[in-house]
Order: C-alpha cells, then sequence, then structure tokens
C-alpha cells in the first residue's frame, strides 16, 4: 500500500508488516508513524527534544538527554538525567514541556 508520494516515486511503503519510510519530511515520519502505530495498538506520547520513556516488564525508564532541565508529563528531570518509575505510571495530562532551550512540540 503506498500512502504518498514525492514526485512520483514512493515515499511510503507497506507490506504486510513492514512499512518503509524514505522521506526527508519530519511531518510525513510522523504521521505514518502515528497511523502504523496507533493502529496496532501502541501507545503514543509525544516527547520533548532528548526525552525518552522505556517501559519493560514493570517499571518505566524516563532519560532526559537534553544539556538543560526539562519539565514533562508531571516529572521534573535534571539535565542528562534519568528516573525508573513503577510500570503502571503514565505522565500526567495537561502538563506542558518546559525548559530552557526545549522545543514543546
Amino acid at each position: 500500500m503506498l500512502f504518498r508520494s514525492l514526485d512520483a516515486q514512493s515515499a511510503v511503503i507497506r507490506h504486510g508488516h513492514a512499512t518503509v519510510i524514505g522521506a526527508h519530511s519530519l511531518d510525513l515520519i510522523r504521521g505514518v508513524l502515528r497511523e502504523v502505530l496507533g493502529g496496532a495498538g501502541v501507545p503514543l506520547l509525544d516527547l520533548p527534544e532528548g526525552v525518552r520513556v522505556s517501559r519493560r516488564a514493570d517499571r518505566t525508564l524516563v532519560q532526559n538527554w537534553h544539556p538543560h532541565a526539562v519539565t514533562w508529563g508531571g516529572l521534573e528531570l535534571g539535565p542528562v538525567s534519568s528516573v525508573v518509575l513503577g510500570g503502571d505510571w503514565t505522565p500526567t495530562e495537561g502538563k506542558g514541556v518546559q525548559g530552557e532551550g526545549v522545543d514543546g512540540e
């Protein structure tokens, strides 16, 4: 299945369970990932630049690789830091992204 094309060339192709993205457009890549991962039931989070979240068993690891402190999802993350939380933790709704030099996207 072809999702979009750029200059008549395939940008995103799906074959079975594989999706290949060949694009320089960040918006296109985000849109495809949201559609594919959301359709597979994978929970999606909008993370600020430098923040990573991973879940394993009953633990959630939140990492800030940004050189400045960041407030996200109800957490205060120091520069280049991490915190391990219980696996049932979810980001607090309504909490924005704050921090020096952080793009609050």
